[in-house]
């Protein structure tokens, strides 16, 4: 059997480590043709698959268990906590101490950098790939052409060369072309909704980092118009920004950059950059539908991811499933839909939609005053506490930023009696004036 899997990070390079690895469980190893064009040991853009770069310890042992060997050079920065500010002021909050998360570059770093291939993410995949017995086709693949009868062979067309496969499995992402063209093909795909992201790689060093930073990722719900909220990501030398709403730009991010809540965790001198690396990716707020046909599959964010945060993990899930399922045999329609559809969708589907409220919730929140200087009293009132199990107001936001936990199980915690009590208190003292804004950081 010969599968093309199309797009080579991290849902598709797990899927196709997965195929290769399938003997080691008593399977048949297929042969795997990988295809991507995207040069991973390239800095900027044109080596990055567009992500804030934010990994739980998770990831990296299981990438360990399939093989692969972490340069340690790839972990930019562990993260301590997070720092939330709204426009009634911020608070510090550390991290779950039984968590260990990470800040990585998918590509070899930003343009305005010196590449270093040891610290990007995607490229490890890919080295791990190549270990495990897969092909790299170092091309992007520009067209598809369904089997011609049953049991013919799906034909894909790069810029030189015309390839046939038994099996296709689409990792391209929800800002590929291919998008589209997997619209057209005529199984009744239909792409997930989406965000647009704005996302930038500001050079600030590593002592200014150490210094204000620490291991911290500051978390900014302001309330601006159009904008979800934004974050400030810590890497060695970098600040990655990242500001997410239905549709922001260019402009959104360096409006939110100049923001005086913002510019108080920016160098006393700084100012923005005439170039620097930028993107500005959209990211699935919705499921696809109808991602199955006879030997086919869509992994990955062009499938279902979870929203808004842990998108690496999500993809680890679908490729690793996908894999499961091809390996198993049955490849028709309602085989991959019932093997490899409805396990994504028991995980995400109704889950994100638990996500889509605590999001709406925080917009909420971030946009009135009142609801502002009271989540912020909750949260550092809960600090006092020293076992930090019973800081419940500050486990829903470690937990809805980070992505490390269902979303189902948050909104129950949010909604326990105890919880509403404090909220409702908070609420209560807010209105009536008894709390102040906070504005130091």
């Amino acid at each position: 059997m010969r599968v093309g899997v199309i797009g080579g990070g991290p849902a598709g390079a797990v899927c196709a480590i997965e195929l290769r690895r399938g003997a080691l469980h008593g399977g048949d190893r297929p042969e795997v043709l990988l295809f991507d064009g995207k040069s991973f040991a390239q800095a900027g853009p044109q080596g990055c698959n567009m992500c804030a770069g934010v990994i739980p310890r998770a990831i990296l042992d299981r990438l360990a268990a399939m093989g692969a060997e972490i340069p340690a050079a790839l972990v930019q920065r562990e993260i301590t906590g997070h720092y939330f500010e709204t426009r009634a002021g911020g608070v510090h909050i550390p991290k779950d101490p039984d968590a260990t998360i990470y800040t990585v570059f998918r590509s070899a770093g930003p343009r305005t950098a010196e590449p270093e291939i040891a610290q990007s993410f995607d490229y490890l995949l890919l080295r791990t790939a190549l270990q495990a017995g897969v092909v790299h086709v170092d091309e992007h693949v520009r067209e598809l052409q369904m089997p011609e009868a049953p049991g013919a062979p799906f034909r894909l067309q790069t810029a030189r060369e015309a390839y046939e496969v038994d099996v296709v499995v689409g990792a391209f992402g929800v800002n590929s072309p291919l998008v589209r063209r997997f619209a057209e093909l005529g199984f009744g795909y239909q792409p997930p909704g989406t965000y647009r992201v704005a996302q930038a790689e500001m050079p600030v060093g590593a002592d200014f980092i150490t210094a204000v930073f620490g291991g911290e990722i500051k978390i900014f719900a302001l309330g601006l118009p159009g904008v979800a909220f934004g974050a400030l990501t810590p890497k060695r030398t970098h600040l990655t920004v990242t500001v997410i709403g239905r549709d922001v730009d260019r402009a959104d991010l360096e409006r939110f950059l100049e923001h005086p809540r913002v510019r108080r965790h920016l160098p006393p001198d700084w100012s923005l950059p005439p170039v620097y690396c930028r993107c500005a990716p959209r990211i699935p707020v919705t499921a696809a539908k109808n991602v199955v046909a006879d030997r086919l599959l869509v992994i990955g964010e062009a499938h279902i991811a979870r929203y808004l945060k842990g998108g690496i993990e999500s993809a680890f899930f679908t490729g690793a499933r996908a894999a499961e399922t091809i390996l198993a045999g049955d490849l028709s329609q309602q085989a991959l839909f019932e093997h490899y559809v409805r396990p994504c969708h028991a995980r995400y589907l109704r889950d994100n939609e638990y996500g889509r409220f605590l999001f709406r919730l925080n917009d909420a929140i971030s946009g009135s005053q009142v609801l502002s200087r009271a989540g912020r009293w909750l949260l550092e009132r809960e600090q006092r506490r020293p076992n930090w199990r019973d800081r419940h107001h500050t486990h829903i936001m470690w937990y809805t930023f980070t992505g490390s936990a269902p979303y189902c199980e948050i909104v129950r915690e949010a909604f326990l009696p105890s919880s509403i009590l404090r909220t409702l208190l908070a609420v209560t003292l807010s209105a009536t004036g008894l709390l102040k804004d906070k504005t130091d950081g």
